[in-house]
């Protein structure tokens, strides 16, 4: 009988342990080579790169910007984000997310919504801040147009203060998609920041 028990034991547990690390290990050599590769496509150099969440951070027209990735996890879905932390306020304050649940940092403002009237817009998003004007002339065509383009992944953007992060709820490891999100995330930060 004890010949039974080890054998369940290696088969149910222990073997599942020994093929399952390779995996894991492979997993994070593919994301972590993405990273790197992303950083070296935007900076030349990686400044930093962690694993679990995956983050790298580099430079993004001379502006220090973090990427991470994050697998789904029990609480949590997929998502890759692109963080920025300015020395100076950004030029508005706004939150936006989709029309079915809160925007990132949306409550900071309390019930303070924002229609853009554009129909599909308004219908795909909820969008908040504390001033009416500056996230209208923020909420251009083109950058609608950017955030429609990204709905079905659920994407959300909170900008407040010194800080903006943009986020995708999605696992983008792919080199062209990751790059698409980098490009809009720039155009994202060059309005909010008031160069763009």
């Amino acid at each position: 009988m004890d010949k039974f028990w080890a054998w369940w034991a290696l088969v149910f547990y222990i073997l599942p342990v020994f093929i399952s690390i390779p995996l894991i290990r492979r997993r994070r050599r593919g994301v972590n080579y993405l990273l790197t590769g992303v950083a070296l496509r935007y900076d030349g150099a990686v400044k930093s790169i962690i694993g679990v969440p995956y983050y790298v951070g580099f430079d993004l027209d001379g502006i220090p910007v973090s990427l991470s990735l994050s697998h789904p996890g029990r609480r949590s879905p997929a998502q890759t984000s692109l963080a920025v932390e300015m020395d100076s306020p950004f030029a508005v304050e706004v939150g936006i997310g989709p029309g079915d649940g809160p925007p990132a940092s949306g409550t900071r403002w309390g019930p303070q919504d924002i229609d853009v009237i554009r129909p599909e817009f308004d219908a795909e998003f909820i969008v908040r801040g504390p001033e009416r004007d500056p996230v209208l002339r923020f909420l251009t065509e083109d950058l609608q147009s950017l955030f429609l383009k990204w709905r079905r992944q659920r994407v959300t953007l909170s900008v407040k203060n010194k800080s903006l992060r943009l986020t995708v709820f999605e696992l983008i490891d792919e080199d062209e998609r990751l790059d698409e999100f980098i490009s809009d995330a720039r155009t994202v930060i060059m309005r909010a920041s008031g160069r763009g």
